[in-house]
């Protein structure tokens, strides 16, 4: 027995040791990293297919599974996967051979030489439409009583209803020409539609009956009309017998259908426009609207300024054109999302004034698509008027005005407005600008309609809200406070239907609906079932330490590809992860319990990372809370280097997974903490007016909280910021006590007094930014400019006496070398220990995977140096001399 026992002893000590032994992350290791993305369910909720990129290395695995399990099955490199709609067929592509996997027998058929291809239900049966190599395009039924063949096809184009093809086909006989027709998928007859060149864009009625398309040629642009049900073509625009500005040109623009079906809705666009043409000399007027740089700015690739488009209509029975949009009015994107609104929000009467941020006043108003009339809503709005929403009857439009701090109803039959939420006492505002100088310039939003719009769903950030339109009915708190009771966050669940995005859905009293739910102090994420009858029950699904992969917190929006439900409503499938688990799928019936579907754990073989939620308290009694990460090895017993990592929030992060991946200027936090390191990242908190003050107040909390633990070297911390975590690093070493064992400042901001002043890429100044922005300063330059001063960390370089390196590149649109350049030569002057990192061709981060390299190299080398006593590098030790 004894014998035995030492056996067992020497097992789990050679067991645990070699569990110590797991080697670090290297920094080439996302080049073999899988992840596990693609997923996707069947219409019935029985069969799920997900992919795994990067396995084999440089390749991918899709994986097809039954969801109770029974059986699964791989392919490598497959494309364009999808089920059929009656959950019988699974297709996809490797290369030109098309995959058919029969899912009720597992039995795999194989179609070469094919291109684009389509499955669409029909009778019985599928059909499969795909395209040949040699431009034939091949039309069969699963079940062999369909086969046919059509030739000289160069594109086709499916239906919405998926019951009929446009056909695009070239003539033989004359290369310069091309026939267009319409083919009946019921009896397989076709129609000609249009002879010539050029034919695009095809769009369907909501009847099916009507299709529209646009001809581009040389010298011509035309809109043209095919009706099916009398087989007859016809060009709309230009009009035959009716006049059209010859100034302008036929643009596609929105290029949708009326709901009626009887307008088709285009823009007329100018062909240049005047105030963006170079002149000698450039004019600037203290009365311009705008700053004349706005005039050549751009956003990435777009420029501000494009020649001016006019929303227009067409009645496709009379060919009357009517021009929706004049000079001097904007069109609402937001308000004219969806194709089944009659109504679109404009703004007009713009004018220059200096009470405003914006030194704009503005009216805005609200315009019928099918008559052309407008009518003004409000005339003297001097703040942003936001949140456009439509109700689902069309019969009132919700919006949020900021000079207010409410949201308002206009009925658009007798155009009176309602301020709809003036009998509670909070603000409708979006909690993750709760911090910011304005939080009234960012609302919630309206989440959904009850009872077709009788009352429109509005989230404060945690609990949903049930306002009546009309005002007839007291507002009602659905969520029964709860959530901001228990500082949780509910929002509906969108996206819940694969391919079929619900953009405030419309539900009905007495309906159960389910929320996804956040927890803001332990941030744990789940989902809540509520109904929406009085007394509005709400009850927990599940709550649990996983994070569902999205851009900023978990409660906001959930793409379809991390949640999806199966159509038939008996499903779900969601990718789930946690710091130490790798995002994976799983299948739910009821969202109380998760079934795991894929197991990819890449981070297993390595020395992998854990998160823990701190919350504590500074002298002050502001409460903080932030993560720490540790290595999976960590010792309690050993003193650690420590490594403080900022922008804004970041505790939400919480369960995130790290994925490993060669990205941008950022800290790579899994490898750096797999290779020893403790990173720990705060919620930043910034004190009205004085942000600057809030930030070393943040950090010094959390140094002296952390410094409590043994494990924490106190003589070893840095910090490190990029973009505005730069101007973060920037301003903390310049007014920090104690100085730090080193800093790291990416693409940093370091005075505040250029930076508002100087036009950016987009040509207008940057005060917004400054004053409403992260940096949060409020009061304007003459208002108050020592506060601008007191901000830029340039005018106290003198007081820095922690080693920096800062990296900022010469094509950085966002935030101009100048800042870093300045900071640089001012600490040099000084002699401050300094370095500055600039590669060539690079902007506000890393785009070639050598210079991104490159920069982590020597970003770890700077560290090790610092923090870990080890030799210092070599390009530390360059510098010009008097001999070069």
């Amino acid at each position: 027995m004894k014998k035995y026992t030492i056996l067992i002893i020497t097992f789990i000590s050679l067991h645990l040791e070699l569990k110590s032994q797991k080697p670090p992350l290297d920094l080439y290791a996302y080049k073999t990293w899988p992840q596990v993305e693609g997923g996707s369910i069947s219409s019935n909720g029985e069969y799920v297919s997900y992919k795994i990129t990067n396995q084999p290395i440089g390749q991918s695995t899709t994986t097809l599974v039954s969801t109770g399990k029974k059986w699964e099955i791989k392919f490598q490199n497959l494309s364009t996967e999808s089920f059929s709609d009656d959950s019988k067929i699974f297709t996809g592509k490797r290369g030109d051979t098309l995959i058919i996997f029969h899912l009720d027998n597992q039995k795999e058929e194989k179609i070469t030489t094919v291109g684009p291809y389509s499955l669409i239900p029909f009778e019985n049966t599928n059909i499969l439409i795909y395209k040949e190599k040699n431009n034939n395009l091949i039309i069969k039924s699963l079940n062999s009583k369909i086969n046919h063949k059509i030739t000289s096809v160069i594109a086709y184009y499916l239906s919405p209803d998926k019951k009929s093809i446009i056909l695009k086909q070239s003539t033989p006989e004359n290369a310069n020409s091309e026939t267009v027709s319409y083919l009946n998928l019921a009896n397989f007859r076709t129609q000609d539609i249009y002879k010539g060149i050029g034919a695009e864009m095809f769009i369907f009625d909501q009847t099916m009956s009507k299709i529209a398309f646009f001809v581009r040629e040389k010298q011509k642009r035309s809109i043209w009309l095919f009706s099916i049900n009398s087989n007859t073509t016809k060009q709309l625009l230009p009009p035959i017998n009716n006049e059209i500005d010859t100034t302008l040109l036929i643009e596609p623009g929105p290029w949708r259908f009326s709901p009626d079906s009887k307008l088709i809705l285009f823009n007329l666009a100018e062909r240049n426009r005047p105030s963006t043409l170079p002149s000698n000399p450039e004019i600037w007027n203290y009365r311009d609207l705008y700053l004349s740089s706005l005039f050549k700015g751009a956003f990435g690739p777009i420029p501000n300024f494009r020649p001016l488009t006019y929303l227009s209509a067409i009645n496709v029975e009379d060919c009357i054109i009517r021009k929706l949009q004049n000079k001097g009015e904007n069109l609402d994107p937001f308000s004219f999302r969806t194709d089944d609104l009659n109504y679109f929000i404009y703004t007009s009467n713009i004018e220059f004034d200096l009470n405003s941020l914006e030194h704009k006043r503005f009216s805005f108003g609200i315009c019928n698509i099918k008559t052309g009339k407008k009518t003004i809503i409000d005339n003297q709005c001097t703040k942003p008027v936001l949140r456009f929403t439509f109700s689902p009857d069309q019969k009132h439009v919700i919006y949020y005005k900021v000079s207010t701090h409410n949201f308002y109803s206009y009925n658009i039959q007798t155009n009176q407005e309602l301020c709809i939420n003036k009998d509670i006492p909070i603000l409708f505002l979006d909690k993750r600008g709760a911090s910011s100088a304005a939080p009234e310039r960012d609302p919630s939003e309206v989440v959904g309609w009850l009872d077709h719009g009788v009352k429109a769903l509005i989230s404060d950030s945690y609990d949903i809200w049930a306002l009546d339109v009309t005002g007839d009915s007291h507002p009602i708190n659905i969520t029964n406070g709860i959530g901001k009771k228990n500082n949780i966050t509910f929002y509906p669940m969108e996206n819940s239907m694969q391919n079929t995005p619900r953009q405030n859905p419309d539900y009905q009293s007495g309906q159960n609906i389910i929320l996804k739910a956040f927890n803001n102090n332990n941030k744990k994420f789940g989902f809540y079932q509520l109904s929406l009858k009085h007394p509005f029950n709400l009850i927990e699904l599940s709550m649990d330490d996983v994070a569902i992969r999205t851009i900023m917190h978990k409660y906001n929006f959930i793409s379809p590809g991390d949640l999806i439900e199966s159509k038939r409503r008996n499903g779900y499938l969601m990718r789930r992860e946690s710091c130490e688990k790798a995002p994976n799928y799983y299948y739910s019936k009821d969202l109380k319990t998760f079934k795991p579907l894929s197991n990819l754990q890449p981070q297993a073989v390595y020395n992998w990372i854990k998160s823990e939620l701190y919350t504590y308290t500074d002298s002050l009694g502001n409460k903080y809370q932030g993560v720490l990460y540790k290595p999976e090895n960590f010792d309690s017993s050993k003193n650690y280097p420590l490594i403080i990592n900022y922008y804004e929030q970041f505790s939400h992060e919480l369960n995130t997974f790290h994925q490993v991946e060669l990205g941008g200027g950022t800290i790579d936090l899994a490898y750096m903490v797999s290779q020893g390191y403790l990173i720990f990242k705060p919620d930043m908190q910034y004190f009205p007016i004085k942000p600057g003050e809030g930030l070393v107040n943040t950090i010094n909390s959390a140094i002296e909280y952390l410094s409590r633990f043994t494990w924490v070297n106190r003589n070893k911390i840095a910090l490190i910021g990029e973009s505005f975590g730069g101007w973060e690093t920037n301003y903390i070493i310049t007014h920090i006590k104690k100085p730090l064992a080193a800093a790291v400042s990416g693409a940093g901001i370091s005075d505040i007094v250029s930076l508002a002043f100087t036009p950016n890429t987009n040509g207008n100044d940057m005060f917004p930014y400054v004053r409403y922005g992260p940096i949060k300063l409020e009061k304007s330059f003459a208002e108050s400019p020592e506060l601008y001063i007191e901000n830029s960390p340039l005018f106290y370089a003198k007081n820095v006496n922690t080693p920096l390196l800062m990296w900022h590149n010469p094509e950085d649109k966002n935030v101009a070398i100048y800042q870093s350049l300045a900071f640089f030569i001012q600490l040099r002057n000084l002699g401050k220990p300094v370095w500055l990192l600039s590669y060539k061709g690079e902007g506000h981060g890393f785009m070639n995977p050598d210079n991104c390299l490159d920069y982590k190299v020597k970003l770890k080398s700077f560290l090790d140096y610092h923090l870990r006593d080890s030799s210092e590098p070599g390009w530390m030790k360059q510098y010009i001399k008097p001999t070069d």
